[in-house]
């Protein structure tokens, strides 16, 4: 998705308010898993890897994450089965709570 297409489904959800940042791969031209892509946290917050707790919704951008360097969770409100990728994210969980529990006691 492109940033605009982002920030208005923020828009739309009531939520635009809520983010200081909207990062798009769209602004380094690459995808994920493309070490580009998982950079942007970096330099948009101007802080260490270990200092991004970076969560997803697929297993593989998990995996991307984890792999550039970030601490990961994952949310899967599905029960999807784990893809073996060779990484394991320091949360799994189905709903958010436990995930805002793993950054808050992180930070």
């Amino acid at each position: 998705m492109t940033g605009p297409m982002l920030v208005d489904g923020l828009r739309r959800a009531g939520l635009a308010d809520s983010f200081e940042f909207v990062l798009s791969t769209d602004r380094v031209r690459a995808s994920k898993p493309a070490r580009e892509a998982y950079a942007m946290g970096q330099s948009a917050f101007g802080v260490s890897r270990d200092e991004i707790g970076f969560v997803a919704f697929a297993g593989w951008d998990v995996a991307g994450a984890t792999w550039f360097g970030y601490p990961t969770a994952w949310l899967n409100r599905t029960s999807a089965a784990a893809e073996q990728l060779g990484v394991e994210p320091r949360v799994v969980a189905s709903e958010l709570s436990p995930i805002v529990r793993w950054l808050t006691a992180a930070g």
